[in-house]
């Protein structure tokens, strides 16, 4: 029997740990979001080459004109002209005007380029 003195006490403990959770939830749900975000896009070469364009959360840039087109990614400056690549202000292979599909990673071992299915090396 219960009388008028008794109190029932509702514990915040267990309501304390579902928010903290919750919160825990949303937070690391975040980061791993962020994580696995990827901008995608494409960019057209003075030669008409396509090139395919993958990058984390940092994303990219792109200045494309007639003579050349000018790609940054990564802390990496691309530029493609109608002869040369360039990385860093580093040439790094020359333009083949029978290459028209181009790839360009970034993720967390740094950033990619595969030019008619080779990968070129990076000045580092």
């Amino acid at each position: 029997m219960i009388t008028t003195d008794q109190k029932h006490h509702l514990s915040i403990a267990p309501i304390l740990a579902a928010l903290v959770f919750f919160f825990l939830l949303l937070l690391f749900g975040g980061l791993w979001v962020l994580a696995n975000v990827s901008m995608r896009g494409t960019a057209t070469l003075p030669n008409g080459a396509i090139v395919d364009i993958s990058a984390g959360a940092g994303g990219f840039s792109v200045a494309e004109n007639s003579g050349s087109t000018k790609i940054g990614i990564a802390g990496r400056d691309f530029e493609f002209d109608a002869s040369t690549i360039v990385v860093d202000g580093v040439a790094v292979g020359a333009i083949d005007d029978s290459v028209k599909q181009i790839s360009l990673t970034a993720n967390r071992d740094g950033v990619t380029l595969i030019y008619g299915g080779k990968t070129i090396a990076l000045p580092d």
